[in-house]
């Protein structure tokens, strides 16, 4: 997500079509660096957000890298006391961390139905649909 000292309305119009993008991508992960843990769909058909919601409501660190999230467990990412729901997505949450490892030599790719070539979206597509 576009961070920053980044101001004018083009950016705000951006940054709000970012739910979207990402709804309808998926992602291979390579490094993990540049994919949301919580909002990209990475692992699954669902973002971990949607996965678990209990979970996510607890997060005091919503914007971390899937890289981040491997490296570091997710320690300290959420409120001191957690509901007994969100403690069991936790504990569902750190099993697909440990599932998950890194490659430092490739880049994480972004797949979608509506792409029209590498890295590249089909908007009369997407127009199309949401006419529909």
């Amino acid at each position: 997500m576009p961070k920053g000292e980044l101001r004018g309305h083009h950016w705000e119009v951006l940054r709000s079509l970012l739910p979207l993008y990402q709804a309808i991508t998926t992602v291979t992960l390579g490094n993990r660096k540049s994919t949301s843990f919580w909002n990209d769909v990475w692992f699954g058909d669902d973002a971990i957000a949607d996965r678990f919601p209990a979970l996510y409501s607890h997060c005091t660190q919503k914007d971390v890298s899937v890289s981040y999230a491997v490296n570091s467990n997710l320690q300290n990412a959420f409120v001191n006391r957690l509901t007994t729901q969100a403690a069991v997505e936790l504990g569902r949450v750190q099993l697909i961390i440990q599932q998950t490892t890194l490659d430092v030599d490739s880049e994480d790719t972004r797949q979608s139905p509506f792409s029209c070539g590498h890295g590249k979206l089909d908007t009369s597509a997407i127009y199309k649909l949401l006419k529909a």
